[in-house]
């Protein structure tokens, strides 16, 4: 295993992870591993028949975990990274030879594309609504 260093970016710097999501079957059945595991605080979203949950440590929400039902394939993590520009960087994606897999779009948590790299790992492409 080859460890990189790297200087941190400030959060909200283009690059930076964002925003983490776990996306499974039923979240509130994973609820109790990751609370006991990593001590997370954990608040649901409040609406009704939502199975969604954030994540919080010390008091700042750093995660979230999702239900999708049994028609969920796989249960994941999906990592958001900032950008400056999702509808460029998710056209960077392509001519790498990664695939845009869903957007750009607008959505709650700002303008957003779901891509694959050119290996097929999915990650998101994120511009923070300000």
């Amino acid at each position: 295993m080859v460890l990189l260093q790297s200087r941190a970016r400030p959060a909200g710097s283009p690059g930076t992870p964002v925003w983490h999501e776990l996306v499974t079957h039923d979240a509130a059945a994973v609820l109790k591993f990751y609370r006991a595991l990593f001590g997370y605080e954990t608040k649901s979203s409040g609406a009704v028949g939502a199975d969604t949950f954030t994540l919080h440590l010390d008091g700042r929400p750093v995660a979230a975990i999702r239900g999708a039902g049994p028609a969920l394939r796989y249960p994941h993590w999906m990592t958001y990274f900032e950008v400056a520009d999702v509808d460029t960087a998710a056209e960077r994606v392509a001519e790498l030879g990664g695939r845009v897999a869903d957007g750009p779009a607008e959505e709650a948590a700002g303008r957003a594309a779901t891509v694959e790299d050119p290996e097929g790992a999915v990650f998101t492409l994120l511009r923070t609504a300000r």
